[in-house]
């Protein structure tokens, strides 16, 4: 069966002053695939969610959304497709937390009654499988970072895109709300919803991700399935760190234990 590719990037560079944080990077995105962008700080994984969601251009190399360069898509349209968490917002207006996640609607905005009422219960349904229905009058400003963050993914699935791109979206949360999060944007991929994530957490990234991208010094080191690329000869030349590489026993996915250099 031929796969189709929502996004393609070929011979991507970007810097940020005279440092190269991208260097020509080619990856296809596949429709429908659960990916995640893993690798060390500063290896370019933020930079490359940014890009791929128009709010930066390389200064070489194109990407394209659907066959078609991205930077002629008008902003509306690319609302409508691609939902985009990055790594830190910023909320200075202390909107009522239900009122902020409505906005993301606009994109798909039909001035009829009908279609109100269906926007409204798909915002209380999403509110209430997220766990935040009980922070829906509370001011965002007053959240907090994991209340917020929480908040910030529910904006995401409400908005209903075809690709939600997100960049550490469980960084600040306990184990229950990680896994919780992660199994939640799971059964909307399950649905038909691209989601692209990066995630610092190997094993949440083989845990989930269908097809995993590890990046090293802005190039793609590896990318594949989670027994493809989280040996631990990868690990450990990418993040020059001792590890070992266990199977799950309930999941069969590769489980990684990093190794102290007290033990070595």
């Amino acid at each position: 069966m031929i796969k189709e590719i929502l996004f393609s990037l070929k011979d991507i560079s970007f810097s940020y002053k005279d440092k190269k944080v991208l260097r020509g990077l080619n990856l296809d995105i596949e429709k429908g695939v659960f990916t995640g962008i893993i690798g060390p700080n500063g290896s370019g994984k933020s930079t490359l969610i940014r890009i791929m969601a128009g709010f930066l251009t390389p200064e070489e190399g194109t990407v394209l959304f659907k066959g078609q360069d991205i930077k002629k898509y008008h902003v509306k349209d690319l609302a409508r497709d691609i939902a985009v968490l990055p790594q830190s917002m910023d909320v200075f207006y202390p909107y009522k937390v239900e009122d902020f996640i409505a906005i993301a609607r606009y994109p798909h905005l039909q001035w009829s009654f009908s279609n109100a009422k269906k926007d409204s219960d798909f915002i209380a349904f999403i509110m209430e499988i997220m766990e935040i229905s009980y922070l829906k009058d509370r001011r965002i400003t007053e959240l907090s970072q994991g209340e917020a963050q929480r908040v910030f993914i529910a904006q995401c699935i409400v908005q209903d895109p075809m690709v939600i791109l997100l960049d550490e979206p469980v960084s600040h949360f306990d184990i229950k709300y990680q896994m919780k999060t992660l199994e939640i944007l799971d059964s909307f991929n399950k649905e038909g919803m691209t989601v692209v994530v990066v995630l610092h957490d190997l094993n949440l990234a083989s845990e989930f991700c269908k097809k995993i991208v590890l990046i090293s010094e802005g190039a793609i080191y590896k990318e594949g399935e989670p027994n493809e690329v989280l040996t631990y000869e990868n690990i450990e030349d990418v993040y020059k760190t001792v590890v070992v590489v266990k199977e799950n026993p309930i999941s069969g996915k590769p489980y990684i234990i990093p190794i102290s250099k007290r033990y070595l």
